[in-house]
């Protein structure tokens, strides 16, 4: 019976290796405060950090890699309603190279997102996450005619909030039947932004 048992485990091992699946390590933080006000034209503006390390795998050791990253954003006024494809100029994703912990416009641009309604969609020729890496979410809001920030009768203020809905990342030191790709689904949204009309409204509103 012993010898049956070793040579069972023996099969096991040598037809269904270990499977090679390190996760990634990430978190997501928002970066705005209760009602954070952002006015029409904005310059280029954090709104989410996302943190990741890869731990890679496979002799020689090879590292996971994004391929796609997607951003929901949510209206929060059905009096005016937000729409990202129509009152943002941009949603882009940046690096961290500069002051790392914090974006500044000198940090490296890494791509800019397709907007659809209230999804934003970045696709990448794959990029490596090798070592722990910050990305920034940024968004850059629309012209004064497109965007709308007076407070009024029924509150006229576009108002909205974003999350990274998910990221995928590829594992290319796995062969099937070894997962070879994964998708993350974060979950963390920022705190409620608010379109104001003049910068005297930026003050956060109770």
């Amino acid at each position: 019976m012993k010898i049956i048992k070793v040579a069972f485990l023996l099969i096991t091992i040598f037809l269904f290796p270990a499977i090679l699946y390190p996760a990634v390590t990430y978190s997501v933080s928002s970066l705005t405060i209760e009602n954070q006000g952002i006015l029409p034209n904005s310059g280029p503006t954090a709104i989410l950090k996302l943190n990741i390390t890869g731990t890679g795998g496979g002799t020689p050791v090879q590292y996971e890699e994004m391929t796609e990253l997607t951003v929901i954003f949510q209206n929060l006024n059905a009096n005016k309603p937000f729409n990202a494809k129509e009152h943002l100029k941009s949603v882009a994703l940046y690096g961290d190279t500069n002051y790392i912990g914090s974006f500044d416009t000198n940090d490296p641009l890494i791509a800019t997102a397709t907007l659809s309604d209230n999804t934003a969609t970045f696709t990448f020729s794959p990029y490596s996450l090798q070592g722990t890496k910050n990305f920034y979410i940024v968004i850059q809001t629309e012209e004064p005619d497109k965007i709308c920030g007076i407070k009024g009768d029924g509150d006229q203020r576009m108002k909205f909030r974003a999350s990274i809905y998910s990221f995928t990342y590829t594992m290319p030191y796995n062969s099937p039947p070894n997962p070879t790709s994964a998708t993350v689904y974060p979950g963390i949204y920022t705190n409620t932004i608010i379109c104001e009309a003049d910068i005297t409204d930026l003050v956060p509103h109770l």
